[in-house]
């Protein structure tokens, strides 16, 4: 058994609570070791896994000791998606890749022979160099980075262009970005505060007379960070107000927070490391063992995960509201920091190997849409799962901001389907999930699973060129795009095109109507980083969608 005490915070007296946790074991996961996939024997080391709410997951590994090199797991093979070249005079060093939901991939290359550190990304069918940086974040709206120097700024990469958040006289560092393309970072000279940018504004959200360091965001923009006074406590922005969640006499660190508000930290207590979670009204030790217990990540159904050791090896631990359970539970060293999505899926590294822990049964689960579908706007798709014989009615949910909120799509439907009648959008909506919570026969709630991965209500789509094209200059081109049901009708379409990979965009022309194609020729400019917009107007010139290539294209001589 595990003890847990809980701190109930009323009026600024502390109450203590003693409770039991029991310990369990691995009896509900299934834990594969998923780098073994990778059927290559000179790989022998892997380390840092990220995984998205797709299931897919990121790491880095040793092809030879003189490359890093970025792996993917897509569920079912494991492919090097950095590729680098092996024969180097110099090592080549790429390391501690982050994925969103969509499968894109960003990460830190260091190369020996140039001193240089750049950040990388992967958008699916190809590589792009970003920036010189060390420090990075990507969501499904964008990637930041904190540039390379004496004086760093903060820039957003959005998937059309790079827009320079910052231009100060001090250091902006470790930036973070939600689904819905709010920016955190720390910046400052002496002192270091807290900064938000949303919608073109700057707002110092800690404005106070310490240090404040590394903040983190969730899609709601609510943010959490550490602050060096009186020791490190722990401070919550709610979006109006600052409070300190933590206000101990400890130190406490390395603050997560969940879409729901919920916050985990871990605290050195005088006699070890404990993990701390805070819940919106009470703070809980949830770990509360005589050992150190670190790293804590926490996900939107509440279930945290951290790194603990057992008193003769390192293991990975999960609290999932109830009990803490030891899912690797095995005599080797579990070392890399575990991650956790929101279907409960768990990844982290040991003795140079990439373990994934899946739940191993679940009462309902959601088949369709569950990731990647292109959906039309105005469309009706047949939404499926699956669920155990006690759930007999179900209420679907939407939501088009990866879960922030939720839209009721019906109530008390019965059976495993339902063919629903998909909003028509302002635009295309890139972040969509469906949820399906289940109840029995006495409406009591059994279950509940939203899909894996983010879907696309599309209301237009760029057809071709949709990347890997190569096009020659002066030749005959023919730009085609699918336009699905719109808010109001459309008046004109706008065409442009990039040499950059989406930075910066030249206008092609502003077609009149909306044909679905157009006939023009190859702009006379070389390039391997080439793409294409598409933009829908309607009569008073208001965008009511986009799209821009998959991929990039080349045009060449």
């Amino acid at each position: 058994m595990r003890v847990k005490s809980i701190i109930f915070i009323l009026s600024m007296s502390v109450i203590l609570f003693g409770v039991l946790i029991p310990l369990a074991y691995s009896a509900n996961y299934v834990v594969t070791n998923i780098s073994d996939l990778r059927n290559n024997p000179y790989i022998y080391s892997n380390h840092d896994p990220q995984i998205n709410n797709v299931g897919q997951v990121v790491w880095y590994a040793t092809p030879n000791p003189n490359v890093y090199d970025i792996y993917m797991y897509d569920r079912a093979t494991v492919s090097n998606i950095s590729n680098t070249n092996y024969v180097l005079l110099y090592p080549i060093f790429n390391w501690f890749p982050k994925i969103n939901d969509n499968g894109k991939v960003v990460w830190w290359r260091s190369d020996m022979g140039t001193g240089y550190d750049e950040i990388y990304l992967y958008d699916g069918t190809s590589v792009i160099n970003l920036s010189y940086s060390r420090a990075y974040d990507i969501s499904n709206s964008g990637v930041v980075w904190a540039s390379y120097g004496s004086d760093s700024e903060i820039y957003l990469y959005d998937w059309t262009g790079v827009t320079p958040i910052t231009n100060d006289s001090y250091n902006d560092g470790s930036p973070q970005i939600n689904n819905n393309g709010q920016v955190v970072w720390m910046g400052g000279g002496q002192i270091y505060q807290i900064y938000m940018y949303e919608e073109g504004s700057i707002t110092n959200i800690s404005n106070n007379a310490y240090s404040n360091y590394s903040p983190r965001i969730n899609d709601n923009g609510q943010v959490v960070w550490m602050t060096g006074y009186p020791d490190y406590e722990i401070y919550l922005y709610n979006g109006t107000r600052v409070n300190n969640i933590s206000n101990n006499s400890y130190d406490n660190y390395d603050p997560q927070i969940n879409n729901h508000g919920k916050v985990v930290w871990e605290v050195d207590d005088g006699s070890n490391y404990e993990i701390y979670l805070y819940d919106g009204v009470n703070i809980t030790n949830i770990s509360n063992n005589p050992y150190d217990d670190w790293h804590p990540q926490i996900n939107d159904n509440g279930y945290v995960v951290w790194v603990g050791f057992n008193g003769s090896t390192w293991d990975i631990y999960l609290y999932d509201g109830i009990e803490v359970t030891n899912i690797s539970n095995g005599s080797y060293n579990n070392w890399n920091p575990p991650q956790i999505n929101n279907n409960n899926y768990v990844v982290w590294g040991g003795e140079g190997k990439i373990y994934l822990a899946i739940p191993s049964s679940q009462d309902v689960e959601v088949i369709s849409p569950n990731g990647g579908e292109l959906i039309p706007s105005g469309s009706t798709y047949p939404i499926s799962w699956g669920a155990s014989p006690e759930a007999v009615k179900f209420t679907l949910r939407y939501s088009i901001n990866n879960g922030a909120t939720w839209k009721v799509i019906a109530s008390n439907v019965t059976g495993t389907s339902y063919n629903w009648g998909v909003p028509v959008q302002k635009n295309n909506k890139t972040n969509c999930l469906v949820k399906v919570t289940g109840y029995n026969a006495s409406g009591v709630k059994i279950g509940e699973d939203r899909s894996n991965g983010t879907f696309t209500m599309e209301v237009v789509k760029l057809t071709s060129p949709d990347g890997g094209e190569v096009l020659h200059q002066g030749n005959p081109w023919t730009i085609t795009w699918r336009t699905n049901r719109t808010i109001r009708p459309v008046a004109s379409v706008k065409l442009f095109y990039s040499i950059n990979g989406g930075s910066t965009w030249k206008l092609i022309k502003n077609v009149i109507g909306n044909p679905g194609s157009y006939n023009s020729t190859v702009p006379y400019v070389s390039s391997s980083s080439c793409k294409v917009k598409v933009v829908l107007k309607d009569a008073g010139g208001v965008t009511l969608g986009s799209d821009i290539s998959d991929g990039v294209f080349s045009i060449q001589p």
